[in-house]
């Protein structure tokens, strides 16, 4: 299993239960962790990982971690938040294809990160890895730039 710590700071976590399915769907079952899970927000979860269980923060593949004392309603409150039938029909359409490989930018971002975080070969594939889940969610035929800089965006190192 992939080993990537995702750590949120904003309400974008929706996105990554979304990406999650999708690996899901593709027949990865990621064991996930979340920190300060926000009061209510287990039910929508389970909407779209269904298998979902906690495990302990040393065991997971993925971490999502949200501000502490966070509740549901406020974080998705009104029209921040999607329909969940909207979510799932996007979930529903994405097909595994296969890939053309990683676009001349999407590796020029990739190998300037590589050298600005000091990044290891397994966060390198890792990396690689969500940027094609993210790119199948996107129906490309190739991993872009914008995927490498999404995949980029939920590793640890990078935000903290």
């Amino acid at each position: 299993m992939k080993n990537l710590s995702i750590n949120f700071r904003d309400p974008a976590a929706d996105r990554f239960i979304e990406i999650l399915a999708v690996a899901e769907k593709f027949g990865l079952n990621p064991k996930i962790h979340i920190l300060n899970l926000p009061e209510g927000y287990m039910p929508f979860v389970r909407e779209f990982l269904p298998n979902f269980f906690m495990i302990n923060f040393e065991d997971c593949d993925f971490c999502l971690e949200y501000p502490p004392n966070v509740n549901f309603n406020t974080l998705f409150a009104g029209e921040r938040m999607e329909p969940i039938d909207a979510i799932k029909e996007r979930i529903e359409q994405v097909k595994e294809t296969e890939s053309k490989g990683i676009s001349s930018a999407g590796m020029a971002i990739l190998k300037n990160a590589v050298g600005k975080l000091q990044l290891n070969k397994d966060r390198i594939q890792e990396i690689i890895y969500l940027g094609y889940i993210i790119s199948q969610m996107d129906h490309s035929s190739e991993v872009k730039a914008e995927h490498i800089a999404e995949a980029i965006q939920y590793c640890k190192e990078v935000s903290e």
